[in-house]
C-alpha cells in the first residue's frame, strides 16, 4: 500500500512539474515575443494598482496569475501604450510586465477588457491563439522570435536581421528538381576518405589518432616541457631529476586528458589515480594503462609534473599591436585546424554548426557563458563537419564580437571595403574558403563535382547562398521569412 501510494504521489508530482514548465516556457515565449501596433497583450492587474488588484482577486494582489487584456496603440522607449477599453484612455506600461496574447486577426469579434487566470489545473495543450508571434520591438524579421539572451557572453548571431543583397529575381518552377546539381550535370555523391595515409583501413587507432594532431608542433612543445622540467630542477626542486619528454610522452598526457573529458567524475583529479573507497565506484586503471607505452612507469605524480611543465608553442608577438588574449592558444588550434583539414578529403555533403568547447576550471581565452546549450559554460566554436562520417575537417573559434567584425569578407575587413558581408555570411565563406581553391581555377568542372551545404537559420539567407554559389557551392540552409530576397510574396500566391 505504502509502494502504491508513493507511485501515485511520484506520478502527482511529476505531471505538476510538467504543467509548471510548460506554463514557464509559455510565460517566457509571451513575454519576449515583439508586440505590434494592434496586438492584444495583457498586463498584471498589480499594474494598476493593491486595490483594483484586490477586486479582480488576484492573491496576493502582486500575482502575476491575474491579467487584463488590452490592445497595444503606441509605443515609446521601452514601454508600450496600452488601451484597455475601460473608458479611461490608454496607459503607459513597462514592456517587461506585458505578455502577448494574439494578432489582430485572431481576436474575437466584438472582444473587450477580459481578465485573464492562469490556473494551476491549466490543460496539456496550448491552443493556437495562446502560441506567441513576432512584432515590431525592433528591426528583426516578421516571422521571428526573439529568445531570451544569454546572461553572460553574446555569441555572434543576427537574430534575423536583413543581411541579403537587394534585385534577387525569383521565378516561380513547379518543377523544380530536389537536387539543383543535376542541373548541372552532377551526378556524383562522393565519400570521405583519409588524405596522406596510404592503407589506413589496416591502420591501427593510434596510428588514425595521429593522423589528425599536429606532430610537428607536439615535438616542439615536448622540448619546452622537458625545458621548463629542467629549468625546474636547476633551482632545487628534486621531482625533475633526470627530466625528459619526449613525443610519445606528450602523446599519452593527452591521451589521459582525453580519457578524462570522456568520463567526468566530481572531486579532485586524483580519484582518476586512486582505488574506490571500500571496493565501490569505478576503477579507471589509467596508470595500468599507460604502462603499455614502455617508455617508463607513469602515475599521478608524473601526470602532475607534466601539468606543471605544460608550455604551448606560440607565434611571435608583433610590435606595437594591441595585446591578443588568445596569443597563448591560437599557433595550437591554428596547427590542429590545420591537421584535421589536410587528414581527410570530406563527402560531397558538409554541415556547418558550432559547439562548445568545456571549460575544464583553469584559464580560458573567450569564455562564454550560453545557458541554451547543453555544455553552457566554455569557448565557442563554429565546426565545419563531413555529413556522412561525422569528422570535423574545419573549425574557427569566436573570439569577440570585435575580432569577429574584422575578418575576411567581413564588411568591417579593411581588404572588403564596399564588398564586404554581414558576419554570418563571412563566416559561412571564410569556414568553406580551403574548398574554393578547385571550383575558383575551373567553376565549369567544379559545378558538376561540388560540394553542398548543409545548415540551420543562423547561416541561411538568400544572400549566402548566392555568394556560395559564386564559388561553386551548393546549400540546404533555412531561410528566415524576414530575411531580403526571400521569395515570400512567391511562395504565397
Amino acid at each position: 500500500m505504502s509502494d502504491s501510494s508513493n507511485t501515485v504521489t511520484f506520478k502527482l508530482r511529476r505531471r505538476a512539474n510538467t504543467r509548471s514548465r510548460r506554463r514557464a516556457i509559455m510565460a517566457a515565449a509571451a513575454m519576449t515575443a515583439r508586440l505590434k501596433l494592434g496586438d492584444t497583450a495583457s498586463a498584471p492587474v498589480g499594474a494598476f494598482g493593491k486595490e483594483y488588484a484586490l477586486e479582480r482577486g488576484a492573491r496576493p494582489w502582486t500575482s502575476e496569475n491575474v491579467r487584463d487584456e488590452g490592445v497595444v496603440v503606441g509605443k515609446e522607449g521601452l514601454k508600450r501604450l496600452v488601451d484597455f477599453d475601460d473608458g479611461e484612455g490608454a496607459v503607459l506600461l513597462a514592456r517587461k510586465t506585458l505578455h502577448f496574447v494574439r494578432r489582430p486577426a485572431e481576436a474575437p469579434a466584438g472582444a473587450t477588457r477580459v481578465s485573464a487566470i492562469i490556473c494551476e489545473e491549466d490543460e496539456e495543450e496550448v491552443s493556437a491563439a495562446e502560441q506567441p508571434m513576432d512584432s515590431d520591438d525592433d528591426d528583426h524579421g516578421e516571422d521571428e522570435m526573439l529568445l531570451p539572451a544569454p546572461q553572460a557572453g553574446e555569441a555572434e548571431h543576427d537574430n534575423g536581421q536583413a543581411d541579403g543583397v537587394a534585385g534577387a529575381d525569383w521565378k516561380r518552377d513547379d518543377t523544380y528538381g530536389i537536387d539543383e546539381r543535376v542541373k548541372h550535370g552532377a551526378t556524383a555523391k562522393t565519400g570521405a576518405a583519409l588524405a596522406h595515409l596510404l592503407d589506413w583501413q589496416k591502420a591501427s587507432l593510434f596510428t588514425l589518432g595521429c593522423h589528425f594532431l599536429p606532430l610537428k608542433l607536439l615535438q616542439e612543445m615536448a622540448a619546452f616541457m622537458e625545458a621548463r622540467g629542467k629549468k625546474k630542477y636547476k633551482k632545487g626542486s628534486k621531482n625533475y631529476v633526470n627530466w625528459r619528454v619526449s613525443l610519445d610522452d606528450v602523446l599519452q598526457w593527452l591521451g589521459v586528458w582525453l580519457y578524462i573529458l570522456a568520463f567526468p567524475m566530481l572531486g579532485d583529479r586524483s580519484r582518476y589515480w586512486e582505488e574506490p573507497t571500500d571496493g565501490w565506484g569505478p576503477r579507471h586503471m589509467i596508470g595500468r594503462f599507460l604502462q603499455k607505452g614502455r617508455n617508463d612507469e607513469k602515475g599521478r605524480f608524473w601526470f602532475e609534473r607534466m601539468q606543471a611543465c605544460f608550455f604551448l608553442p606560440m607565434h611571435p608577438d608583433p610590435p606595437n599591436a594591441p595585446r591578443d588574449p588568445f596569443r597563448p592558444v591560437r599557433m595550437f588550434w591554428d596547427a590542429l585546424r590545420d591537421a584535421f583539414h589536410n587528414a581527410v578529403d570530406p563527402s560531397w555533403l558538409l554541415v556547418l554548426d558550432e559547439s562548445m568547447v568545456r571549460w575544464m576550471g583553469k584559464g580560458m581565452p573567450g569564455l562564454m557563458v550560453i545557458l541554451r546549450k547543453p555544455t553552457p559554460l566554455g569557448l565557442e566554436v563554429q565546426m565545419l563537419c563531413c555529413a556522412l562520417s561525422g569528422i570535423m575537417v574545419y573549425f574557427e573559434v569566436y573570439e569577440g564580437k570585435e575580432a569577429m567584425a574584422l575578418k575576411e569578407y567581413n564588411i568591417g575587413d579593411p581588404s572588403t571595403v564596399g564588398r564586404g558581408y554581414p558576419k554570418s555570411i563571412a563566416l559561412t565563406l571564410r569556414m568553406f574558403k580551403p574548398y574554393f581553391a578547385c571550383c575558383d581555377a575551373a567553376p565549369a568542372a567544379c559545378r558538376v563535382q561540388s560540394r553542398v551545404l548543409v545548415a540551420d537559420s543562423w547561416f541561411g539567407s538568400g544572400a549566402c547562398a548566392l555568394a556560395l554559389s559564386k564559388h561553386g557551392i551548393y546549400a540546404i540552409m533555412n531561410v528566415k521569412t524576414a530575411t531580403m530576397d526571400f521569395p515570400k510574396v512567391a511562395l504565397m500566391t
